[in-house]
């Protein structure tokens, strides 16, 4: 990346934070050059969305300027991100991945509007399963109802940031080929590109562009899979829908289960100022 966008980026940035509104023509400089830096540097695209809403938004059409209120949210965001003061702008890429050399391990992901599921193969053995339920605070973090079918993309999307976190520390430092296989096309896409669409989709992609920031993860490649063929992660994923006959699957009757923390405030840290961020360490999981 040009040091010269960047510097004028944040010099845009700057001023933007000094003052109370910010003219439309000026938001749409610093627009176009903040998606250019994401066209590189992708942990940036999850922010993106805000900048566009503001500057497409009927009040700056009309007025010719937004409230630096309206989304002083993403220009912190922004700016931390561009100052590297918590977070490194990086990503790595093992000789060993590339060449696909490395030690196989495959995350088979599902959702239903009820909760999550998931298990987890090292090499040709299942090692490690969950299933979640969607919890109240985030079903209001998310703007989200359970059992509504619209929220589908959001719990997709849910489900690889979880499965990220929860079993991020088994390979940690190690080579490996990392494959995440879904049956959610927006979900894979999100994995490897960071690009959704909609709002709450939007929160779990700032969530992922945290942890790759931070060097925490990479998956290295997006499997898609029909969802006749996600039997078991799709079983896990029901197993809190109300009428269900569910059964753990026998594939998992010797496998140890990984119980995800409570997804809340503290989980979802992009709604919170970049102040307020604390990168997520240690073990997220547990054997139960």
């Amino acid at each position: 990346m040009k040091q010269a966008i960047v510097d004028d980026t944040v010099e845009l940035l700057q001023r933007f934070l000094k003052g109370n509104y910010i003219r439309l023509k000026d938001l749409r400089s610093f627009t176009g050059k903040v998606t250019h830096i994401a066209s590189l540097v992708i942990l940036v695209r999850p922010f993106l969305a805000e900048l566009y809403a503001a500057l497409y938004s009927p009040e700056a059409t009309k007025t010719g300027f937004i409230w630096t209120r309206q989304a002083k949210h993403t220009l912190v965001w922004l700016a931390a991100l561009l100052a590297e003061a918590d977070f490194r702008l990086e990503r790595r890429f093992t000789l060993e991945a590339f060449q696909g050399t490395g030690t196989s391990v495959v995350m088979c992901l599902d959702a239903s509007p009820w909760g999550l599921g998931g298990f987890l193969v090292e090499g040709d053995k299942i090692v490690a399963y969950f299933s979640s339920p969607i919890g109240v605070v985030e079903q209001q973090l998310l703007s989200i109802n359970v059992a509504d079918c619209a929220c589908q993309q959001t719990v997709e999307a849910l489900a690889v940031l979880a499965a990220l976190r929860c079993w991020k520390h088994r390979w940690r430092g190690k080579p490996i080929v990392l494959r995440v296989k879904s049956d959610s096309i927006s979900a894979l896409v999100l994995t490897l590109n960071l690009k959704t669409r909609g709002k709450s989709a939007g929160i779990v992609a700032r969530e992922l562009a945290l942890d790759v920031a931070a060097s925490e993860y990479a998956p290295h490649v997006a499997e898609h899979i029909p969802g006749v063929e996600n039997t078991l992660a799709d079983a896990l994923s029901r197993q809190f829908e109300p009428g269900f006959d569910y059964k753990l699957p026998v594939e998992f009757a010797s496998v140890p289960e990984s119980v995800l923390p409570l997804r809340g405030t503290d989980y979802f840290r992009t709604l919170q100022p970049p102040a307020a961020y604390r990168p997520i360490k240690g073990k997220e999981s547990a054997a139960a």
